[in-house]
Order: C-alpha cells, then sequence, then structure tokens
C-alpha cells in the first residue's frame, strides 16, 4: 500500500513511440455488414440449421434456444458442412446433459 502512495504523485511519462490514434469504431469497406440479431433469417440459414438438427435429431429451436448455435453462428457457418458441425456440437459436454 505504501509503495502506490509513494510514487502516485509522480506525472506519466510521454510514450516514446506514436500510439496508434485514428478511426476506432468507423466503419471498414473491407468487411460484410453482420447480420442484426433480430432480423429473420435467410432460406440459406434455416436450410444448414435444418440439415444440422436433422443429424442430431432434434427441432431446429432446440439448437438455438440451448445455445449451441446463435445468430452470428448461422451466418459464418452457413458455408460449413452440416455433419462436421453436428460432430462438433456432440462434443460439447452440455449436449449430453440435453
Amino acid at each position: 500500500m505504501q509503495k502506490i502512495e509513494k510514487h502516485a504523485d509522480a506525472l506519466p511519462t510521454k510514450p516514446t513511440k506514436p500510439c496508434f490514434v485514428g478511426s476506432v469504431g468507423a466503419p471498414s469497406g473491407h468487411f460484410p455488414k453482420k447480420q442484426p440479431a433480430n432480423d429473420p433469417m435467410t432460406p440459406q440459414q434455416l436450410g444448414w440449421l435444418a440439415a444440422v438438427a436433422s443429424l442430431l435429431e432434434v427441432g431446429t429451436m432446440h439448437l438455438i434456444e440451448a445455445g449451441f448455435v446463435d445468430r452470428y453462428d448461422l451466418e459464418e457457418q452457413a458455408h460449413a458442412d452440416p455433419r462436421q458441425v453436428a460432430a462438433l456440437i456432440k462434443t460439447n459436454p452440455r449436449w449430453h446433459q440435453c
């Protein structure tokens, strides 16, 4: 505790190299816009989700409600092989608790 109080009145030094200050948070044209979480699913997303659910022998809403698939998975994994996704979900310890 005394160490902190001993150096508390010292002024911070300036950085020796300029730090990055730029357009943090500004939209970039290099990345596609993510779909908001409340937008309806596309037919491709629904088809992919149905394929994964069918392989796991559960309903599509079970995967979403139980948290095995989220909105970003639907967007980012839509081109992934449903068999590989189903196998990955089966490795989740929570899968065996459902």
